[in-house]
């Protein structure tokens, strides 16, 4: 466990090079939100330092209604990471079987152009899946 909060936790799963995010409540109080972006930001830049290529794994099934704000904020997060998801990032999956937050979600990706394949599934196999499908460097997005 690299950190949890009462909003959610991350999780390295080394022998994959996966960072796994999971969610635990429905919505985060703006200081969990805080901190969560701090916390990323940390991890983020801790493997942009080891030059170490990773996928990301978003498990985001307890998910509720959050501020459009939070949005604006994780977008922004990705853009000043810019260099770094191009040099370092794989691939993303997100985990949810809830066609609201896809629905949502689906939004994000229309403001944050995604510059890595990113991909909803159903649960953590199908992450697997999805990321040994993936080659380092490709570029895409896949739905």
């Amino acid at each position: 466990m690299l950190y949890e909060n009462n909003f959610l936790k991350f999780e390295l799963i080394g022998d994959k090079d996966i960072l796994l995010i999971t969610v635990l409540k429905a919505s985060p109080t703006r200081g969990e939100f805080d901190n969560f972006l701090i916390q990323f930001s940390n991890i983020y830049e801790a493997f942009y330092k080891k030059k170490q290529h990773f996928s990301l794994v978003t498990d985001i099934q307890e998910l509720g209604m959050v501020p459009l704000t939070y949005f604006n904020e994780l977008k922004n997060f990705f853009l000043s990471r810019k260099e770094y998801t191009e040099m370092y990032l794989k691939c993303t999956s997100i985990i949810t079987t809830n066609h609201t937050v896809k629905t949502i979600f689906n939004s994000f990706l229309t403001i944050y152009s995604t510059i890595k394949p990113v991909k909803f599934v159903n649960n953590i196999d199908e992450s697997y899946e999805f990321i040994n499908s993936i080659k380092i460097g490709e570029r895409q997005l896949i739905n």
